[in-house]
Protein backbone atom coordinates (compact mmCIF):
# COMPACT_ATOMS: atom_id res chain seq x y z
CA UNK A 1 0.00 0.00 0.00
CA UNK A 2 2.87 2.39 0.80
CA UNK A 3 4.37 1.82 -2.65
CA UNK A 4 1.10 2.82 -4.37
CA UNK A 5 0.79 5.91 -2.23
CA UNK A 6 4.38 6.96 -2.94
CA UNK A 7 3.94 6.32 -6.67
CA UNK A 8 0.74 8.36 -6.65
CA UNK A 9 2.45 11.25 -4.88
CA UNK A 10 5.33 11.16 -7.35
CA UNK A 11 2.91 11.22 -10.30
CA UNK A 12 0.95 14.13 -8.79
CA UNK A 13 4.22 15.99 -8.21
CA UNK A 14 5.35 15.44 -11.79
CA UNK A 15 1.98 16.60 -13.12
CA UNK A 16 2.11 19.73 -10.95
CA UNK A 17 5.63 20.55 -12.14
CA UNK A 18 4.63 20.09 -15.80
CA UNK A 19 1.62 22.35 -15.30
CA UNK A 20 3.80 24.99 -13.65
CA UNK A 21 6.31 24.84 -16.51
CA UNK A 22 3.52 25.14 -19.09
CA UNK A 23 2.10 28.19 -17.32
CA UNK A 24 5.40 30.02 -17.75
CA UNK A 25 6.67 28.61 -21.06
CA UNK A 26 3.56 28.66 -23.27
CA UNK A 27 2.89 32.44 -22.95
CA UNK A 28 6.52 33.11 -23.89
CA UNK A 29 6.09 31.08 -27.08
CA UNK A 30 2.80 32.66 -28.19
CA UNK A 31 2.99 35.90 -30.18
CA UNK A 32 0.26 37.99 -28.56
CA UNK A 33 0.76 40.83 -31.05
CA UNK A 34 -1.03 38.61 -33.52
CA UNK A 35 -4.24 39.18 -31.52
CA UNK A 36 -3.68 42.90 -30.93
CA UNK A 37 -6.14 44.27 -33.55
CA UNK A 38 -8.93 41.99 -32.33
CA UNK A 39 -8.22 42.84 -28.70
CA UNK A 40 -8.21 46.58 -29.37
CA UNK A 41 -11.45 46.34 -31.36
CA UNK A 42 -13.03 44.33 -28.55
CA UNK A 43 -11.91 46.86 -25.93
CA UNK A 44 -13.19 49.77 -27.97
CA UNK A 45 -16.62 48.13 -28.25
CA UNK A 46 -16.91 47.02 -24.62
CA UNK A 47 -15.10 49.80 -22.77
CA UNK A 48 -16.33 53.13 -24.05
CA UNK A 49 -15.18 55.79 -21.59
CA UNK A 50 -11.74 56.97 -20.55
CA UNK A 51 -8.43 55.19 -20.57
CA UNK A 52 -8.73 51.44 -20.60
CA UNK A 53 -6.22 48.78 -19.69
CA UNK A 54 -6.31 45.03 -19.94
CA UNK A 55 -3.56 42.76 -18.74
CA UNK A 56 -3.10 39.02 -18.64
CA UNK A 57 0.15 37.85 -17.19
CA UNK A 58 1.97 41.20 -16.78
CA UNK A 59 5.25 39.98 -18.27
CA UNK A 60 3.75 38.55 -21.42
CA UNK A 61 0.48 40.27 -22.30
CA UNK A 62 -0.46 43.92 -21.96
CA UNK A 63 -2.86 46.09 -23.91
CA UNK A 64 -3.12 49.80 -23.29
CA UNK A 65 -5.69 51.66 -25.38
CA UNK A 66 -5.83 55.43 -25.03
Amino acid sequence: MAIRRRTGLILVGIAAMLLLVLIFVVPALINVDRYRPEAIAYLQRKLKAGRNRAAGTPRFFHIDSH
